[in-house]
């Protein structure tokens, strides 16, 4: 029987990646089966396009990759960016004013890279784990600066209570957690689903043909809007209740090999 899917939506960190930043035998294996039943792979991360290349060294041939948490959509062959969406410029200078006022270390994500008003202990903890420092970004150029999103790093539990914060509540933007100690602001309805969303619009493929793959609170919009999900079994608690699907328990760096096997 032919696999029902044309595109798989796979999420990097987490589920493609070990906890190394590497892609185990058994995962790159389930991706050359994924490609041998016919199936396009899309890259959905929240990383900027920059913070990437690293990850696509590990992988076989992939064209597409969405990231920036659906804000950028990548061709990988042309070195194109075909879809992307930007908060406004008074909305890049109020997060970046309320995160320091408010003690956390925003970052933002533009066109070209990662970057800060300055370096301090949050970009020191984005660099361990994303990789590479922010570069600098001089003050009095948030005027014009057109960022995609805006992430405040600081602590786990610091993060965790700003869903309840009473100011963040009255913005109309889309806002998660997408890992401990790091807060997203992005356009609203810009989410990992609507970037899979706009690449599968521009393949001719309907949501019925996709099937996603991921770990965290920042896929749910994703398995909410895809024909099949798949939560990897050391998901969050909300990851693993929004999808089809939970990953049979064992070795983490296998989780996505063993979803995949369940696929086909």
């Amino acid at each position: 029987m032919a696999c029902p899917f044309k595109l798989a939506a796979i999420d990097l960190d987490g589920t493609l990646f070990d906890h190394d930043k590497t892609v185990s035998p058994e995962n790159l294996s389930a991706l050359r089966r994924l490609e041998a039943a016919g199936v396009e792979v899309v890259i959905a991360t929240g990383r900027h396009r920059s913070r990437i290349q690293g990850a696509l060294d590990h992988l076989p041939h992939t064209r597409w990759a969405v990231t920036s948490q659906g804000a950028a959509v990548l061709d990988l062959d042309a070195g194109e960016m075909v879809d992307a969406i930007y908060l406004d410029a008074e909305e890049t200078r109020l997060l970046m004013s309320l995160g320091r006022q408010l003690g956390f270390s925003p970052l933002l994500y533009d066109a070209t890279d990662v970057k800060a008003v300055e370096h301090d202990a949050g970009t020191r903890s984005y660099a361990r784990i994303v990789g590479g420092m922010p570069a600098l970004l001089d003050a009095s150029e948030l005027d014009a600066v057109r960022a995609h999103k805006v992430v405040w790093i600081g602590g786990e539990s610091a993060v965790a209570a700003l869903p309840d914060h009473p100011e963040l509540r009255e913005l109309s933007l889309y806002q998660v957690q997408s890992l401990p100690g790091m807060y997203e602001f992005l356009p609203p309805d810009v989410t990992k689903g609507s970037g899979v969303a706009a690449l599968a619009r521009r393949l001719g493929i309907e949501p019925a043909e996709v099937v996603a793959f991921g770990d965290a609170d920042n896929d749910i919009p994703m398995f909410h809007w895809a024909g099949a999900s798949f939560a990897m079994p050391h998901g969050t608690p909300g990851a693993r209740r929004a999808a089809d699907t939970v990953v049979p328990g064992g070795a983490p760096a296998s989780a996505f090999a063993r979803a995949v096997d369940a696929l086909l």
